[in-house]
């Protein structure tokens, strides 16, 4: 993804990328960025050599980008309006009753006790999902995401609440690029598409406790998997197996997984011969 941003952009400006690096990200920008905040210095020398401010520290564009973002954020309300269903279940399901805000340029969570913490302070989990907050009020019409290993600093079961969150973000027009190296956020999304697509769907749906907007309205998701082939790395799409009700078939999660049950079984049937 970075390599490929770092060249002409095909996608437009209403991009962001959502480096794997949030956490840390969210405590430099106003740091590495502060003296340069504007999109065009990526390109622009420094005041005191011929290299661009980026290049000096080190940083492809899609980073600077996203420091970028944050600097320069504000608050759009008729943006806030638009998205307000998507605020809503980011504050309720993965914040807890948390919000996260922007005040005097400074961005804030607040607890669902009140307490009012800058980010810094904040933790891990508030500082991965606070660009998605923020992306969702901001004066920028991003459109296209690109959200890097998704699953960084989430619980399991804040996992499957991401999941639900892709699905209404996609409903909503927005597109979505995500890497995982995460089984359990693999699986919820599989089974999310999966079952957006079966037979009585919203039974099946309250039933597993999702609700109708958990659902895809396209059949739009495709899955790829890094593959070592003759000692190289290939991208290769998956096969998705919906009308089996399978979902995506990802093979090395599975193989990682059906290992550590294998050796359960080895070490509990030990454990009981002991005894």
């Amino acid at each position: 993804i970075v390599s490929h941003l770092t060249s002409k952009n095909v996608f437009g400006d209403d991009l962001l990328y959502l480096p794997a690096c949030r956490s840390g990200l969210n405590l430099l920008y106003k740091e590495a960025v502060g003296e340069y905040a504007s999109r065009d210095s990526f390109m622009e020398s420094g005041d005191n050599d011929s290299l661009p401010p980026a290049k000096k520290l080190g940083l492809t564009k899609p980073f600077w980008d996203y420091m970028l973002f944050l600097m320069q954020y504000k608050e759009d309300d008729d943006n806030e309006r638009k998205n307000k269903s998507l605020i809503s279940f980011v504050e309720k399901e993965i914040l807890k009753g948390g919000h996260i805000i922007s005040k005097n340029d400074e961005i804030q969570y607040i607890t669902e006790d009140g307490l009012k913490l800058p980010l810094h302070v904040s933790s891990s989990m508030v500082n991965e999902i606070s660009p998605i907050r923020l992306l969702l009020s901001s004066r920028n019409r991003i459109k296209n995401i690109f959200y890097d290993e998704i699953e960084t600093s989430q619980h399991p079961k804040t996992q499957l609440q991401l999941a639900r969150l892709l699905n209404r973000l996609v409903n909503a027009g927005f597109k979505m690029f995500v890497s995982t190296h995460s089984d359990t956020m693999a699986a919820a999304i599989s089974n999310l598409v999966t079952l957006s697509f079966c037979e009585n769907k919203l039974e099946k749906a309250k039933e597993l406790g999702y609700e109708e907007a958990d659902l895809l309205k396209e059949d739009c998701i495709h899955a790829y998997q890094f593959e070592k082939v003759d000692g190289k790395t290939v991208v290769v799409e998956l096969e998705k197996f919906v009308n089996q009700g399978i979902g995506f078939d990802f093979t090395l999660f599975n193989e990682a997984n059906e290992k550590l049950y294998a050796d359960y079984q080895v070490i509990a049937r030990e454990n009981a011969s002991a005894i």
